[in-house]
């Protein structure tokens, strides 16, 4: 009797731990409904699902497979040419669906002040989803809340230029906005970029440019303040 219920405890634990290994595949903000993807490449979709759990990716006529390494899965959709709306389908444990996904060109607007710099604009009744901004947190984090929009409190500049890219090339536009104000622009550029510059290389003081300086600690007062 003693023996058999300790054999149906392990089984009632053995059951539980199995079902606890099992983890619901979860994908980052960026991965949303409104979403853009860029026409004509591979780009990487991934996310988090319990490890070796294979999960399948579907977008249009293209489905690929990948194994969680780590709780991390990633595997590369061929986004095709532009056009939309679309649904992204992630099957693992659990199924997500994205809808209203575009594809067409994808931008970064990164940078300073005159890069983050945002107002409040309408979204466009004759051409609702011709663009799309996905806002980013100011804060590095694995997944910040970042989401998806077609107006709203968005960077002018971004704003202004996906407008453009738009009527120049007809297709769907993507802006991601990544920027700081009163940040050092040494930190948005590449490294190799700045070394090509002779001034940087030599010695080298504020008092060259007093100006830039203030500037920059005005710009941070401001939208720390804000």
């Amino acid at each position: 009797m003693r023996r058999t219920v300790i054999l149906a405890t392990l089984f009632v634990l053995a059951v539980f731990a199995s079902v606890g290994a099992r983890a619901d595949v979860g994908l980052p903000g960026v991965f949303a409904d409104g979403m853009v993807f860029q026409c004509q490449a591979k780009c990487p979709v991934w996310g988090t699902a319990g490890e070796g759990e294979q999960v399948t990716v579907s977008f249009r006529e293209w489905t690929a497979t990948g194994t969680a390494k780590a709780g991390v899965w990633c595997v590369d959709v061929d986004a095709g040419e532009a056009g939309g709306p679309f649904v992204l389908t992630v099957q693992g444990t659990n199924r997500i669906e994205i809808h209203d996904v575009y594809v067409g060109d994808v931008w970064i607007v990164s940078g300073q002040s005159n890069a983050s710099q945002a107002a409040t604009f309408e979204t466009p009744k004759d051409d609702p989803d011709g663009v799309r901004f996905h806002l980013t947190a100011e804060l590095a984090a694995k997944d910040g809340g970042t989401r998806w929009v077609t107006g709203g409190r968005v960077a002018m500049l971004g704003w202004h230029f996906g407008r453009e890219m738009r009527l120049r090339h007809k297709v769907p536009i993507g802006i991601i906005s990544c920027a700081w104000g009163g940040t050092s622009i040494e930190q948005w550029k590449p490294g190799p970029i700045s070394h090509r510059v002779p001034i940087p290389q030599g010695p080298w003081s504020m008092v060259h440019c007093p100006w830039s300086l203030q500037r920059n600690e005005m710009c941070s007062i401001s939208e720390t303040s804000s």
